[in-house]
């Protein structure tokens, strides 16, 4: 009986070693499996593509196809040396036009044949070369001065193989080096440059490359010291002096979290309006946090006692997807905007899911280039439904699997706002409408232990592809830090709905105060505040009959005080904000007190007598940024004004992630 006919997605890596394979030609290949226990040997003409042919020594030719491709991404690098290559156990299937396709759905099934290697049929062609090692230098000289760098490192390996003195190989690969470090091989460059400071000790541009691989790897100590060597026979080293500076910020940022957040906002700013990547060069701190076990797996847990604002984590990502779309100012909550902010955020939550395969793809790739480095650090990260390969490593080389990487990513990543604060950009964002990524995604490796809860007791926020974590409140030693995966203010049933791609059911405060009462209960609220919209749009104006109407009636879609033993009631944030707003406007001052303090109290925040003091605080976002800025704007009183000026910064920094920009947003207050 044949077996079934697979679906790609079910094609997991190979683990098997190359020695236990059977080498067989195109035409012996199984349709719709992956032929285990076998292998192709082919050429093609370019790996650069999607869709490109492969050729096996009889002259049968089929048609390549690579799944999570990015132009110039995957295989270009590692193949960039050959035309040839092995693909182990490969998935076989007929495309659309019915012609025969080879799927590389995993690009450690792929090994790159070397120029010269005595298995490439002599018909081919491919290994014979009548030009000289110097000449394959001097090409590839000129292909990297037009930035051509794949085809320089191809003209590189036939100098190096063919190289008839010890100064022409240390040449070719010094210049091998810079091609790799261009491409981001960094491992790759520091095993050539290792291998030049084998043949001489104290050369000066091999122990540059070496420390500049070391740098991007964001080993700053080790490149210090190499750095430090090179000084000793250059003192003079522009470059070294340059990047050992660069080395010095950097551990400094890595061992006391002090940044300049301000420059790395202009940084960001900066590339993204040039069409860049905000990637922003810049040390990783962990603060006073540390990974620990818990019912969950892994989470992250103080180890001393922390402040409201204090800084948890400031971790440059392991990879970005950075995806732009203008934005319109509307989209913050307010009585005619409100559904479309909620539709808003769930389309981009669909987005984010469509962008997977090719965020996937750059992770794969990364990992590719530096295994050493990465492989380890990023699969060793959770995942929920694919199984993961049962081996790591197969004849040397790791085994990656698309999927797994897949799946690692659906549940690891973050959705992210390129620039810190949502307030910041829409509240105060003068004539026009921003632009920026508003569904980006990024992994961060550390920061990817965070667990859920819709009550967080910590907020995250991004400058480029840096993630700023911030105590938002109080925090004893040996507390797990938590973070939300979605809006804790969302209806419950939408909660709950999200979640389920975390393979988990939320047991937060918020959440089992919301389980009391009945789904149909829980969506009426979502009629209310409907309703109250449509008042909005029908009627004159909105009165504070109304507001407390509004108030009344969502009251009663909560279980009562005694059961709720002082739980936030988070549902009732976002039309309290809209309150508060309008209000605001309509220069309503006991109105905005009414309906802040309201806020706050909802929140879980909880005043001292007279408003002088925040006696607790509790969830902050920049909705409660906002409030409080209102709040502010509209007391007399001085003592109310100070604490909640004072308040408002805190919250800021917490929302925000820094406040340096706090005065240029909100002014310098009382």
């Amino acid at each position: 009986m044949a077996p079934p006919v697979l679906n790609c997605r079910d094609v997991k890596a190979s683990i098997a070693p190359l020695s236990s394979l059977n080498k067989v030609m195109l035409s012996e290949l199984t349709e719709g499996q992956a032929n285990r226990g076998t292998y192709v040997f082919v050429k093609t003409s370019t790996l650069l593509k999607k869709n490109f042919e492969l050729v096996d020594e009889t002259d049968d030719h089929v048609t390549g196809e690579t799944y999570f491709h990015r132009k110039n991404c995957l295989l270009d690098e590692a193949l960039s040396t050959t035309s040839v290559i092995i693909i182990k156990e490969p998935f076989c299937d007929r495309v659309l036009n019915g012609q025969r396709c080879i799927g590389i759905i995993h690009f450690s099934d792929v090994i790159a044949v070397p120029f010269g290697h005595p298995d490439i049929p002599a018909g081919w062609n491919l290994s014979k070369s009548h030009k000289p090692a110097v000449i394959w230098k001097e090409t590839g000289n000129d292909y990297m001065h037009s930035k051509r760098f794949y085809k320089a490192i191809e003209c590189y390996n036939k100098a190096i193989k063919l190289a008839d003195s010890v100064d022409l190989l240390k040449t070719a690969l010094l210049n091998r080096a810079q091609a790799h470090l261009s491409i981001h091989c960094f491992e790759t460059a520091m095993k050539d440059a290792s291998t030049v400071l084998g043949l001489e000790s104290s050369n000066e541009k091999a122990m540059f490359r070496y420390a500049k691989g070391l740098y991007e790897l964001r080993r700053f100590e080790d490149c210090m010291l190499w750095l430090k060597k090179l000084q000793e026979h250059n003192g003079q080293h522009e470059a070294g002096m340059a990047l050992l500076k660069q080395s010095q910020e950097r551990l400094k940022e890595a061992k006391t979290g002090v940044y300049d957040f301000s420059a790395m906002i202009k940084d960001a700013s900066a590339k993204s309006s040039k069409g860049q990547d905000p990637l922003i060069d810049v040390a990783s701190y962990q603060g006073p946090v540390e990974v620990r076990e818990c019912e969950h797996g892994l989470g992250i847990f103080t180890i001393a006692d922390v402040h409201v604002g204090e800084l948890l984590l400031c971790e440059k990502a392991f990879q970005c997807d950075f995806v732009s779309q203008p934005v319109s100012k509307s989209i913050v909550p307010g009585p005619e905007s409100f559904e479309q902010y909620r539709s808003k955020v769930t389309a981009n939550e669909l987005d984010l899911d469509i962008n997977h395969d090719n965020h996937a793809a750059s992770i794969v790739h990364k990992i590719r280039r530096n295994p050493q480095t990465y492989h380890k650090a990023f699969i060793s990260l959770k995942c929920v439904r694919y199984s993961p390969p049962s081996s790591d490593l197969v004849d040397e080389a790791f085994v990656l699997d698309s999927f797994h990487c897949r799946d690692i990513l659906q549940y690891n990543a973050f959705s992210f706002d390129m620039l810190p604060s949502v307030s910041q950009q829409y509240f105060h964002a003068g004539e026009g409408n921003p632009s920026h990524p508003i569904d980006s995604t990024g992994i961060w490796l550390l920061a990817s232990r965070i667990n859920h809860s819709c009550l967080p007791n910590a907020s995250h926020a991004h400058i480029g592809d840096v993630m700023i974590l911030r105590a938002s409140q109080s925090l004893p030693a040996n507390t797990q830090i938590f973070v939300s995966y979605v809006g804790g203010s969302d209806p419950f049933p939408e909660r709950r709905e999200r979640l389920k791609k975390y393979g988990f059911d939320c047991k937060c405060d918020v959440c089992k105060v919301d389980s009391l009462m009945p789904d149909l209960i829980n969506a009426r609220r979502d009629e209310i505040v409907r309703r109250y919209i449509y008042d909005v749009k029908t009627k004159a104006g909105v009165t504070m009959e109304m507001m407390k109407a509004v108030i009344e009636a969502l009251d009663d879609t909560y279980p009562p005080p005694a059961l709720r033993a002082g739980t936030p009631r988070l549902g009732m944030l976002d039309i309290l904000f809209s309150f508060v707003r309008i209000l605001a406007t309509s220069q309503i001052p006991d109105g905005v007190a009414f309906c802040g303090r309201r806020f706050l109290q909802e929140a879980g925040f909880q005043l001292s007598e007279g408003d002088t003091e925040i006696v607790r605080w509790g969830y902050v976002d920049d909705f409660t940024v906002e409030v409080m800025y209102f709040m502010r704007e509209a007391t007399t009183l001085p003592a109310t004004k100070k604490m909640l000026h004072q308040a408002l910064r805190a919250a800021y920094l917490v929302a925000v992630g820094e406040d340096e920009t706090f005065e240029e947003t909100y002014g310098k207050g009382p």
